[in-house]
């Protein structure tokens, strides 16, 4: 800096990205940087001992100088000026620029930053160091620039103030300069540098050389920061060992850092994310619709290459998708910077497959009149977000449908009794649950209810579990009884599912009245049981001792008809033929009570057997009575089922063996067969013989039934009574029917 030769200007200051300028206090240019000239439209030697206003209408500088002179007063940090400055072509460029007060060792010289503001927006003083515009800044460029004098220790200008981006007010330094305020908030043992820390913090004076240290800060709300500020000197002193002024950029790199461990990790993820994600980036020109840059790398989207993918004559879009990208990219022309245009789109995938993708676009870069010409565009195949939000909402719609038809009503409680919310059920009135609402359970409840429901509440709450309780309430003097179920929520609610079981408690408490009367009828059978048990004892006891005296009595019935055979007396021997006949007929009543009895008696698990052959087992014992009869007896398929095999087998051969015996035909004939009724299996034994009166139906299956006389067709008369006890005991049913008698069929049922 010629002006003054104890200060000599940084080869920084050239290369300085902040348009920077010395003025002398009269405005003539003392040095421009690169930058600063480029803004001005002149050469830096062009400017060099030029007087600003020399160069600029004066009378379109505004200047307060009494704002000026508070500068000059060391009351204002800097000061913010406007012009319209006519560059070396004749153009008239819209600047701002920011004016410091430097005073050196001699002298006092004004550094200035310049800015190109927007002529038609009006856009607020960019460099203006006024609180009010750190938002925007922010916003625009989240980097800090700034200027520090060494010496004074003091920013000279801040494009962000540091105090603020820390989260700090000018209150909360008390007095203290800022630079020593914010030193005190830096963690020491995180600094990492490329040069002398040491020199630069603790002795607070800038080098020659170029400055990178990385530090974590503590903010006043938001934890610590890690920035990373680069220095290089703007202003040398003449020694050369020191600077005067520095320049710094300052760049938060807290994210960075905060995954600095697992930045390898990081690359390792992000290579894999690009060989397999399928979201991408693109930047469209809109006027030519062409694609200037993709993210793609090596990748593909939707099996396209980067190349085909920006090929304009490639179709990618289905069929009725055709305008959908340009209506998309029409939107963006009407709106602001920061809107996002977001359409669902159908692509065709390089192997014709149709995919759903999701376009959001904003205005990424636009002309000089502010028209959008640059579009940024992400594109996210949501092929299986649209299926999952189709599931989610059959989800919700079923969920509501079956809130709606479940007959509960669902209630929220707190820990203290209170109603939070209600969902009536379709077996209660919305009115019933909408007074509910916002009350207490001991309003509404009687005590004792009262206290059962807050000691389940708490215990759902401790334990987790669910609660569940009955209890009845009256209404309109009747007992109505409900049963609740409580679910923890969270620690301070529960879910309550709330039923009305009154209908099912009402036949409970019949069913409890049956059921006491079952069992005073169950006694009254135990003790039938037991007396019939007696009488079959009995039965058999009586039959057992009647068998001895009648076998005496049977031998010497045949004593005597052997002696009385000498008499040759004809009616004394036809007395003696009926007194044996009479014994021996005797004798067979006694067995067939004994075989009645033993129905009761016997026991056999059931089983599965096979008619078939149940009847094929009968038909063998009876082969000799079938020849001697000359019978015939036809057997259809059987179906096999459960039940007693011996007592099954007894069943079918007294109905054959009496289909053969009652018969006066020349060839007796007997089928066996069976047939489905309303679903029952129906088994019938049909012969051709004599035939019963239907008037007799029911009383043929009655002990010693004879319809005929024992000496035209002997017998005891129990084998259908027989019959009738074994259908019985298989819980079926036994029946007869015979048309003008002429043969009989006997049908029955069994149910194992």
């Amino acid at each position: 800096m010629s002006r003054d030769k104890n200060l000599i200007v940084s080869p920084s200051f050239g290369n300085c990205n902040l348009p920077l300028a010395f003025f002398t206090l009269n405005f003539v240019f003392i040095d421009v940087n690169r930058e600063a000239a480029r803004i001005l439209g002149f050469t830096r030697e062009e400017l060099l001992d030029t007087e600003l206003f020399n160069i600029n209408n004066k009378e379109q500088l505004n200047v307060d100088n009494k704002e000026l002179q508070k500068l000059l007063d060391g009351k204002l940090e800097n000061l913010c000026l406007k012009i319209d400055f006519p560059s070396k072509s004749g153009r008239i460029i819209a600047l701002s620029f920011t004016v410091s007060l430097l005073e050196l060792e001699d002298s006092k010289v004004f550094i200035a930053v310049f800015y190109r503001s927007t002529a038609n927006n009006e856009m607020s003083d960019f460099l203006s160091s006024s609180y009010h515009n750190f938002g925007q800044i922010s916003n625009l460029n989240p980097d800090i620039h700034y200027i520090l004098d060494i010496e004074r220790e003091k920013y000279i200008y801040q494009s962000i103030p540091l105090l603020n981006y820390c989260g700090y007010l000018a209150s909360d330094l008390q007095g203290e300069k800022e630079i020593d305020f914010l030193m005190q908030k830096i963690d020491e043992v995180n600094i990492q540098s490329q040069s002398n820390v040491k020199t630069f913090f603790k002795e607070k004076k800038g080098i020659e050389e170029y400055v990178e240290i990385e530090y974590r800060i503590l903010t006043k709300y938001n934890g610590r920061k890690w920035l990373r500020i680069k220095t290089s000197p703007l202003l040398l002193l003449h020694d050369k060992q020191s600077s005067k002024l520095t320049y710094g950029l300052v760049e938060d790199v807290t994210d960075s850092k905060k995954w600095f461990e697992l930045e390898r990790s990081k690359q390792k993820l992000s290579k894999e994310l690009a060989n397999h994600s399928t979201d991408v980036l693109y930047l469209t020109n809109l006027d030519s619709k062409e694609i200037i840059y993709t993210n793609f790398g090596e990748r593909k989207f939707l099996g396209y290459s980067e190349k085909e993918w920006c090929d304009p004559k490639l179709d990618k879009l289905s069929i009725d998708f055709k305008d959908s990208v340009e209506n998309h990219l029409k939107k963006l022309t009407s709106l602001h910077d920061d809107a996002m245009v977001c359409d669902e789109v159908l692509f065709r995938t390089k192997e014709g497959k149709e995919k759903w993708v999701l376009l959001k676009s904003k205005v990424f870069s636009r002309d000089n009149h502010l028209v959008p010409y640059l579009i940024l565009s992400s594109a996210i195949i949501i092929d299986e977000y649209k299926a999952g939000f189709q599931n989610l909402s059959l989800a919700q719609s079923t969920t509501n449908a079956i809130v709606k038809a479940i007959p509960d009503m669902l209630l929220m409680m707190d820990r203290k009794g209170n109603y939070l919310k209600a969902i009536s059920g379709v077996s209660f009135e919305k009115s019933e649950v909408d007074h509910l609402v916002g009350k207490n359970a001991i309003d509404v409840l009687p005590s004792d209810v009262y206290r059962l429901i807050m000691d389940s509440i708490e215990t759902c709450l401790v334990t987790n579990e669910v609660q569940s309780i009955e209890f009845r309430l009256i209404e309109n003097g009747n007992f109505v009884y409900f049963s609740n179920n409580f679910s923890k929520l969270n620690n301070n609610n529960v879910l309550i599912l709330v039923r009305n079981i009154t209908k099912r408690k009402l036949t409970e408490i019949e069913l409890e009245k049956k059921v006491a009367l079952l069992s005073k009828k169950n006694e009254q059978l135990e003790q039938f049981i037991t007396r019939n048990t007696e009488l079959e004892r009995f039965a058999y006891i009586i039959s057992h001792d009647l068998k001895e005296p009648l076998r005496s009595i049977n031998s010497m019935a045949e004593i005597i008809n052997q002696q009385i055979k000498s008499f040759n007396d004809k009616k004394l021997e036809k007395l003696m033929q009926h007194l044996m006949d009479s014994s021996t007929r005797m004798n067979l009543m006694i067995e067939g009570v004994l075989d009645y009895s033993r129905l009761d008696s016997h026991i056999e698990e059931h089983k599965a057997i096979d008619l078939n052959l149940i009847v094929q087992d009968v038909l063998s014992d009876l082969d000799v009575f079938i020849q001697e009869r000359k019978a015939v007896v036809e057997v259809a398929e059987l179906p096999k089922l459960i039940g007693d095999e011996v007592q099954i087998r007894q069943l079918f051969q007294n109905l054959i063996n009496n289909g053969i015996k009652f018969n006066k035909s020349k060839v007796p004939k007997v089928e066996v067969g069976y047939k489905e009724e309303n679903g029952e299996m129906v088994i019938f034994v049909k012969d051709n013989g004599i035939g019963i009166d239907q008037h007799f139906a029911e009383s043929i299956f009655k002990m010693f039934r004879k319809l005929n006389s024992n000496s035209e067709y002997p017998g005891q008369g129990l084998g259908l009574s027989i019959c009738k006890k074994i259908v019985d005991r298989h819980e079926g049913k036994i029946w007869m029917e015979s048309k003008d008698s002429k043969g009989s069929t006997f049908f029955f049922t069994l149910k194992a």
